[in-house]
């Protein structure tokens, strides 16, 4: 097998321009209303005009007979729009077919209705035949101009779902984030509040004189039963994408037209070349001889695309206002097939008669197609581009919706199974180590439980405290009663946490989970804290937090085991880990700030 590129031939080239080309042509809209709507009224008036001052008669007869000949044509179109809803879009090569079959249908019966009401003696079957290298092109304009038009509206109509979708989205972000947190927030409470009532109600009963092995053994069931599974399913739902609801369409969407746009771009001296060839051969085969056809089609071709060019090179740069440029573009046009008929006569080359308007009129339609689809061309790119816009307005919108529930699943799951959890397990250390079981110290434990529970709800901090600071407090109240907690923050702690609340957020759950785990596993008497700030070793330009750990226990086995504790650390930390020497256990880990 050959490694070369494939190359591609000059013939391939433009084959593939050709298919690119005629692409807008491959949908249902060429054989829609519109398309009927815009060409028949031009094919009667060419027709008809055309037709009267070549062959004589009454002009109305003329016209009435086109018209007839326009109904075939309408008729052709509605059955070739039924074939193309059962068996999908065409192909421009079957577009083009139809429409040859619809302009022969259509000249044939315009031709025989003359006769029928005496406009003509003659069908004049020849010229109407050799009509169909003036129509079929004509017929492809327009449907090329509606399909990209077509495809244009449906580019809007999304342009407009999205914007009302990004805009209802906007109003409500805050409505539903806010209600993503209390619904978490709310099933949380309620999966807790049963577990919690029925240890609160053993708590009583050994307060009046029960056995504390029941309340120990409530607090083991409310951490095994609940807390902890209910972490976990927290943490794996948190990836998890809930679906929005579809919001309603308020809004019309309004995209500006080009207010400017460059005659160069409206001037296409080959392509009007080749359909002056192909629109002028018709009259020419009727009226000339085979010798002088060659010559005149020649003759006009070759002035249209010297005046074209040389009005390219003049004007080529020009903008123009796009109310302007329409009717200089059309004039422009318009002027170049009147003058191409005329220089044939002034060099003496044979020419058909009368049809001088008839040229100026099909070129004037022609600039008009060619500007119409500029400005629906740059419309459309400019419309595509406000829709990529919007669009990825409304994925970030929507992502931070997401986000949030993630991350409200994270804290929540954070909450559960460190200030949750690590209440009952300092709950169950006071009760294991009394003697007896008092009012006191079950309100004491009541109380550090409540403390917990409300942090589901996502209490706010006072203005300008950190939640670092907090939960520092927190964890005294907690542990210092009947263990030796203490913490310290190192110079310019506070102020990295005070810019960045994820970093505030993520020092605290690192920090209770580490301290959580020395007293619960390590069997620690005594657990100190200290977070420090410290130049990053990936760059000279950042720093980061640097959390240290260290207790008195025996061992620390929780925090290395693979489990909710470690995803936690793996999470939030850049890097972490442990180190047991015959005094204790040390946790280290490292926070990333500003990142």
């Amino acid at each position: 097998m050959s490694v070369l590129p494939a190359t591609r031939t000059p013939l391939e080239g433009r084959i593939g321009a050709a298919r690119v080309a005629l692409a807008p042509l491959a949908s249902a809209a060429v054989f829609s209303w519109p398309v009927l709507a815009a060409y028949c009224p031009i094919g009667v008036f060419i027709q008809a005009p055309a037709s009267a001052s070549l062959f004589g008669g009454s002009a109305a007869l003329w016209f009435l007979s086109s018209v007839i000949g326009m109904f075939v044509l309408a008729a052709w179109f509605a059955a070739a729009r039924a074939a193309t809803r059962r068996n999908g879009d065409p192909s421009p090569l079957a577009v083009l077919v139809s429409y040859a079959f619809a302009s022969a249908a259509q000249g044939i019966t315009f031709g025989f209705a003359s006769v029928l009401l005496g406009a003509a003696d003659t069908p004049h079957m020849s010229l109407r035949l050799t009509g169909l290298l003036f129509q079929v092109p004509l017929l492809a304009a327009v449907g090329y101009a509606v399909s990209r038009h077509d495809a244009h509206r449906r580019i809007l109509t999304q342009l407009q779902q999205t914007r009302d979708r990004l805009l209802a989205i906007g109003e409500t972000l805050d409505l539903e984030r806010d209600r993503v947190e209390a619904d978490l927030a709310l099933a949380v409470r309620e999966s807790l509040e049963p577990a919690v009532a029925s240890m609160d109600a053993s708590l009583a009963a050994a307060a009046a004189g029960g056995e504390k092995v029941e309340v120990i053994g409530a607090i083991d069931a409310l951490v095994e039963q609940q807390v902890r599974p209910l972490a976990h399913q927290l943490v794996a739902g948190a990836g998890e994408s809930s679906p929005l609801n579809e919001l309603e369409v308020r809004l019309p969407v309004r995209v500006p037209l080009p207010g400017r746009f460059r005659l160069g771009d409206a001037i296409k001296p080959g392509f009007v070349a080749a359909v002056v060839i192909v629109g002028a051969l018709p009259t020419a085969i009727r009226d000339l001889s085979p010798a002088e056809v060659p010559i005149y089609l020649a003759t006009v071709s070759a002035f249209a695309w010297g005046l074209l060019t040389l009005a390219k090179r003049v004007l080529g740069s020009a903008q123009v206002w796009t109310a302007l440029g329409m009717p200089v573009v059309i004039c422009l046009y318009a002027a170049t097939g009147s003058l191409a008929y005329r220089f044939a006569a002034v060099l003496g080359v044979a020419r058909p008669a009368a049809i001088a308007a008839a040229a100026a009129l099909f070129l004037g339609l022609l600039g008009a197609a060619i500007a119409a689809d500029l400005l629906v061309q740059s419309f459309r790119d400019r419309s595509e581009g406000e829709l990529a816009v919007e669009t990825v307005s409304l994925e970030r919108a929507v992502a931070r919706i997401r986000r949030r529930e993630q991350l409200v699943r994270r804290r929540l799951a954070f909450v559960v199974h460190g200030a949750v959890q690590g209440a009952l397990h300092a709950a169950a250390l006071r009760l294991t180590e009394a003697d007896v079981v008092t009012e006191q110290l079950g309100q004491e434990i009541r109380r550090d439980l409540s403390a917990a529970v409300s942090q589901v709800d996502g209490r706010m901090e006072a203005p300008g405290s950190l939640r670092t600071s907090t939960t520092i407090s927190e964890l005294s109240a907690v542990w210092n009663p009947h263990r030796h907690f203490s913490a310290r923050l190192g110079p310019s702690v506070e102020e990295a946490l005070s810019g960045d609340s994820d970093v505030d957020e993520a020092v605290v759950e690192v920090m209770r989970e580490a301290v959580n785990n020395a007293f619960r596993h390590g069997a620690a008497n005594t657990v100190e804290v200290e977070v420090t700030v410290t130049a990053s070793s990936l760059s000279e330009n950042t720093s980061q937090l640097a959390i240290s750990v260290r207790d008195d226990g025996s061992s620390n086995s929780g925090a290395s085991e693979p489990g909710f504790g470690s995803v936690l650390f793996d999470d939030l930390c850049r890097s972490w880990e442990l180190e047991k020497d015959g005094r204790g256990t040390t946790f280290r880990a490292l926070i990333a700030l500003g990142a």
